[in-house]
Parts: C-alpha cells; sequence; structure tokens
C-alpha cells in the first residue's frame, strides 16, 4: 500500500475503521505479504538474533537464541556468551560498530561477514557457530546497537557431508560423460559404415553422394552439438535417453536418405543377358558387405556392453542368433552368385527380386531380436 493510498484511507474513514487497520497492521506486523514471508522464514529458520547497546546489555534476544544458547540472556551482559579468549575483544568491537557513522561501517564490518567463532552454551560447553555483524537503529528513538545474527553449525560434520556429497557427484558426473562417449562413439561407427557405403556404391552418381555426405555431416553436428549441452540439462538421466533415440533416429534417417537416393538411379536398359549378371553379381557382393559389417556391428556392441552375470546367458543366444542369421544370408548370397552364372534370363529377375529386400529383410530381423 502506497503512502497516498494511506492517506486517502485515513480520510475517508471513520475513527472505528483506522482503528480495525491498526490493529490488523500489528496483528499482521506487516503490511506487504513479501515482508511477512521474511518474517515467517526468520521465525522457522534455525538463525540466532541478538543486539546488544553500549553497556553491553542485551536488548534483542530473538529467533533461536534461547534454544541454541540454552538460556534467556534478554536483559543481561552478551560476553557470558563468549569464549574467554574472545571477550574482550568482542566488547571493543560492538562499540565500534555503535558508535561507526554509516560510511565507516562497511570496512568495519567486512572482517565480521561468515565470521566463524565459538560460542559458550553454558560455562564449559563450546559449539560452532557462523556470525555476521550490524549496526541496528532505533528509528524512533535514533539509539544504535550491535547486533549478531548466528548459524550454529558441526563444522566437522559439515565439512565430511560436503566431500562424501562432493564425491558422489564426481562419480556420476564420470558415468554420464561415459555414457556420452559411448553414444557418440557407436554414432561414430554407424557414420564411417555409412560413408563406405556410399563410397563404394556405384550406382549413385557424384551429386548424390555430395547430398549424402552433407546429409550425414549435418546429422553428425546436431548429435555432437546436443552431447555437449549435458551440463544445462535437468535430469541427466532424461538427457542420456534422449540422446541415445536421437542416435538411433537419426541412423534411421541416414538410412532411407541413402536407400531413397539409390531408388532415383534410373535402372540401365537390358542389353544383354551377360551384362545384367556381371550388374547382379556386382550388388550381390555389396550386400555381402552390408549384412557383414552390420551383423558384426551389433555383435561387436552387444558383446561389449556392460550386463550382470544373470543376463549372461541370455546374451550368449542373442550373439549365437545374430551369427547364425548373419550366415545364413551370406551363405544364401553366395549360392546365389555361384547359381547366377547358369541361370536363364526369367531367373534373373527373381534373384534381382530378393536382392531388393534383404537388407530390409535383414534390419526387421536386428530390430525385432532386440526387442
Amino acid at each position: 500500500m502506497f503512502a497516498e493510498d494511506i492517506i486517502k484511507f485515513v480520510n475517508n474513514s471513520s475513527a472505528n475503521q483506522i482503528v480495525e487497520l491498526l490493529l490488523l497492521i500489528k496483528e499482521k506486523r506487516a503490511i506487504q505479504w513479501n515482508d511477512r514471508a521474511i518474517l515467517q522464514m526468520v521465525e522457522k529458520s534455525p538463525l540466532t538474533f541478538w543486539a546488544s547497546d553500549k553497556s553491553y546489555q542485551i536488548v534483542l534476544w530473538a529467533g533461536k537464541c534461547k534454544d541454541v544458547y540454552n538460556r534467556d540472556l534478554f536483559g543481561k551482559s552478551f560476553p557470558e556468551i563468549m569464549s574467554i579468549l574472545e571477550r574482550s575483544d568482542a566488547m571493543k568491537d560492538s562499540i565500534s560498530v555503535i558508535e561507526a557513522k554509516q560510511d565507516e561501517l562497511a570496512p568495519l564490518l567486512a572482517d565480521f561477514k561468515n565470521y566463524y567463532t565459538k560460542d559458550m552454551q553454558g560455562n564449559q560447553v563450546k559449539f560452532s557457530i557462523v556470525t555476521n555483524s550490524m549496526q541496528l537503529i532505533d528509528e524512533d528513538t535514533g539509539e544504535k546497537y550491535y547486533a549478531e545474527i548466528g548459524l550454529p553449525i558441526d563444522l566437522e560434520s559439515a565439512l565430511d557431508q560436503y566431500h562424501k556429497r562432493e564425491e558422489e557427484l564426481k562419480e556420476k558426473v564420470n558415468i554420464i560423460l561415459e555414457k556420452l562417449k559411448n553414444i557418440r562413439n557407436s554414432f561414430s561407427i554407424e557414420i564411417s559404415r555409412f560413408r563406405q557405403i556410399i563410397h563404394k556404391e556405384e550406382k549413385l552418381t557424384r551429386n548424390q553422394k555430395s547430398k549424402l555426405r552433407k546429409i550425414i555431416s549435418n546429422y553428425e553436428s546436431e548429435i555432437e552439438d546436443n552431447l555437449q549441452r549435458y551440463k544445462l540439462a535437468l535430469n541427466l538421466d532424461d538427457f542420456i535417453h534422449e540422446n541415445e533415440e536421437a542416435k538411433e533416429i537419426a541412423i534411421e534417417k541416414i538410412q532411407i536418405a541413402i536407400n531413397h537416393e539409390i531408388s532415383q538411379v534410373p535402372k540401365p536398359e537390358v542389353t544383354n543377358h551377360n551384362k545384367n549378371i556381371e550388374e547382379i553379381i556386382k550388388t550381390i557382393d555389396n550386400k555381402i558387405e552390408i549384412i557383414r559389417s552390420t551383423f558384426d556391428y551389433e555383435i561387436k556392441q552387444s558383446t561389449e556392453s556392460d550386463i550382470n552375470n544373470d543376463l549372461e546367458k541370455d546374451r550368449k543366444k542373442f550373439l549365437f542368433k545374430l551369427q547364425e542369421k548373419r550366415d545364413e544370408y551370406i551363405r544364401e548370397l553366395t549360392e546365389m552368385k555361384e547359381l547366377i552364372v547358369s541361370t536363364t534370363t526369367v531367373n534373373l529377375s527373381k534373384y534381382q527380386s530378393r536382392l531388393d529386400v534383404i537388407e530390409d529383410d535383414m534390419r526387421n530381423f536386428i530390430n525385432d531380436i532386440k526387442k
């Protein structure tokens, strides 16, 4: 509520309404919610609040003072709570703070920010506390006071907890970095495989190869850029999962782009039987290489991945199925290559049809077995 609003309210209100407002202000102790919220935080905090005058008499004993010091020192001398080694300096410092002018306070209080000391809970019992000193002014009387805010701590325990937590965080970061490295390495292997396919694919024109290489480079940069953003991630586990998915999607899209470009190549007109056989043999060799590299990559990935002993048996079964299917495809293509030399023109189209779908068939098998 602004000053003009208060003046307007007073001018337009009855005495009873004004009294009600004053009582409400007294009850709330502050008009604005922000101020009341700060008061709530002060009261609920573990902090101690106390102030003394020039005679070292405590005029404010609030917050958790009574609980922490285990006594009520309101109206008593504050040196009682100081260790015997610090009492004399503390008394001198309190007077200096009280008598200091406003422009002298900052350098004077510089040494008393987050000041660690040992206060007395009784005649013998000491406890650790971090304090901040300041000058208070009574707005009604103009009188100045020395004040302290304190936070009791168990320093040794706090440091132990800090170092333990720091080690835990370092370990977690190292695990995350290792997972990111694995994503990066596995994606690089796939990228290298795609580049080899493009390089060896004779059907593709120079422009098509350049287009596909650009697509690969764009995905490579996109994945790498996102992997570098791990420090901004709100949830590192989710970040890893999202990047693993992004990598798989990128691989799938690159493969689709390559297949699409290959499918766009005009099929040459059939000039003679022998030429068709030569082209199909080249295609068979290419398919054998793709199948071998794809299965070998999957086998390598599964072999290198961490897995507990309970699942080792399942992994062996999985690897056996991969190896068995790889050998089956290669055997089929090798036999096709041997038979095609003596085949008829009619059978050539049958072999070509099989070659058109065998790669998709392989990828569907791998996807199904990995589920």
